[in-house]
């Protein structure tokens, strides 16, 4: 597992190359989730750069839009757990601008030349929209709910975190461009992990970002109901990337670059903040 000692190109950083930020001893991740999982499928060399090395990462407006309205409306959909009554539109309003402060300061945020603040207008249509038009049917019997999925033959568990669990249903609040008339095929993975351990029917409610931004509830239009099969066939998914992940270890270790399958994904590379890292990122 050694280091490469070639000269490597201009704008490519050699593997082994040690990055501001980058721990001194590194290790594989103590525990599995699902993100996780979908960057490593994505591209095993972004997973490298991110969950091994731990390296900064410059996040999206998207990401902060999308993080900062979830926990806006986590907040509104608790308080109705713990009142009883749908929370008025200023709980979720207050909400977004704390969440939004935290979201928007914790490193650099690439704006795509748009002002911050019409970001977080976007974000405040979104929230407002779901307490409006989703909130008032969701009865919450927990918010944020932790999860853990035992992965067969291995030590590690893997880990979540459920939106909303209601008696009947588990909810999931999705992030969108456009309305989405089917899940994406890594909601249904994720989805079925959850299903594993809280084995009920999920649901996929939506926050989609149209000019006019609305949330959309997801029940009888985008849910799979519990299927022990299926549950059972993403632990397998699961479990077979754990072992890949640790087939990698074992070959490259920390230090040397890991498969960059994300060359031939339609935007891994062009959306991934580890690309100077990585010598197909840095030279396309």
């Amino acid at each position: 597992m050694n280091a490469a000692t070639a000269i490597a190109p201009a704008g490519i950083i050699p593997a082994g190359a040690v990055l501001p930020g980058t721990p001194a001893e590194v290790e594989l991740p103590g525990h599995v989730s699902f993100t996780q999982i979908d960057c490593f499928a994505t591209c095993p060399e972004q997973y490298r750069q991110r969950y091994v090395l731990r390296r900064p990462y410059v996040r999206s407006a998207a990401l902060v839009v999308g993080s900062a309205a979830h926990t806006a409306i986590q907040h509104g959909l608790a308080v109705k757990m713990a009142t009883g009554e749908d929370a008025p539109v200023d709980a979720f309003d207050d909400a977004l601008a704390a969440a939004w402060n935290s979201a928007s300061s914790e490193g650099d945020v690439e704006w795509g030349g748009k002002a911050e603040g019409d970001h977080l207008d976007q974000a405040a249509a979104l929230v407002r929209a779901y307490a409006e038009d989703v909130a008032p049917r969701v009865v919450p019997v927990a918010v944020e709910a932790d999860v853990a999925v035992k992965l067969p033959g291995l030590s590690k568990v893997l880990v979540g975190r459920v939106d909303v669990v209601e008696a009947e249903r588990l909810r999931e609040v999705k992030t969108t461009a456009a309305t989405q008339s089917s899940p994406m095929p890594s909601w249904r993975v994720q989805a079925r992990l959850y299903q594993a351990a809280l084995l009920r029917p999920v649901v996929w409610d939506q926050l989609v970002k149209t000019k006019t931004p609305k949330a959309l509830a997801g029940d009888g239009v985008l849910e799979v109901e519990y299927s022990p099969a299926a549950a059972a066939g993403a632990v397998s998914i699961a479990a077979g990337v754990v072992r890949e992940i640790e087939r990698l270890w074992s070959l490259f270790g920390p230090d040397e670059a890991w498969p960059m399958m994300g060359a031939s994904h339609p935007w891994a590379c062009s959306r991934c903040s580890a690309r100077a890292a990585c010598a197909w990122g840095a030279s396309s």
